[in-house]
């Protein structure tokens, strides 16, 4: 059987007075903070990060790029009821930066295909598209949702525009490839799990899979180098030819 992928997935109120825009230095100081978490993530620092952003919640309590970022790292941690908290308040403040708004949008359909909510995930990616209609993770998404209730042909239009959007994505071949062995377009599974694997060579699902798929096809020489990249990859993995 093939072993597909996941694709990877209390109300906050305010006073009127806390909603009251800060001075002008508490606004430098809550984007200082801002910034530190950022660094703090990208150092995958997620605890530090979270305090930060926190922080500059505390002394700006609109700043919706904070209430983005804290809530993408308490999805990057497997917080998903904290990071939907961040998000739905995030939405609730409205466009104010139309990026960090689309982000929420996207990111929450992200948690609703976590749930296997997928008619809400794809509201949520449709709202993201709108505001911002080059977004490949979002089309990705959406590509999850649709696949995820059947609709393939919709599945199949969302992954191909992700990877007209960004081809240098490993992850969209294989997801193409799961949605190509649905149709049994087997030799299109094979192509899109190899591309997977050249950009990215440490990808064990498309070595795996691929090795599966040219044993079906009855390329063994291929299946045989493809299983034993499998196996130096991760001896546990079960990619039994």
């Amino acid at each position: 059987m093939l072993l597909f992928l996941i694709m990877s997935y209390a109300a906050c109120t305010t006073t009127p007075d806390e909603m009251a825009k800060p001075s002008y230095d508490a606004v430098g100081k809550a984007t200082k903070l801002f910034y530190e978490g950022v660094q703090f993530y990208s150092e995958n620092d997620f605890e530090r990060a979270i305090n930060s952003f926190t922080e500059a919640i505390r002394i700006y309590p609109s700043f919706q790029k904070a209430h983005v970022k804290r809530g993408v790292t308490h999805y990057v941690l497997g917080r998903h009821s904290e990071a939907m908290r961040d998000f739905n308040y995030a939405i609730s403040l409205g466009p104010q930066d139309p990026s960090f708004y689309a982000s929420a949008h996207a990111m929450m359909g992200r948690i609703y295909n976590a749930f296997g909510e997928y008619e809400n995930a794809i509201e949520s990616f449709n709202h993201a598209l709108r505001i911002s209609p080059f977004s490949p993770d979002a089309f990705n998404g959406r590509s999850r949702a649709y696949f995820r209730l059947g609709n393939l042909p919709a599945a199949l239009i969302d992954i191909n525009v992700a990877i007209r959007l960004d081809s240098s994505d490993y992850v969209l071949f294989f997801n193409r490839g799961t949605i190509y062995y649905e149709f049994g377009f087997y030799s299109r599974v094979l192509a899109d799990f190899i591309r997977s694997l050249n950009l990215n060579s440490y990808n064990v699902l498309a070595a795996a899979n691929a090795a599966l798929i040219a044993k079906k096809l009855g390329h063994y020489e291929l299946s045989l180098s493809l299983y034993n990249h499998a196996n130096y990859l991760d001896p546990d993995f079960l990619a039994v030819p």
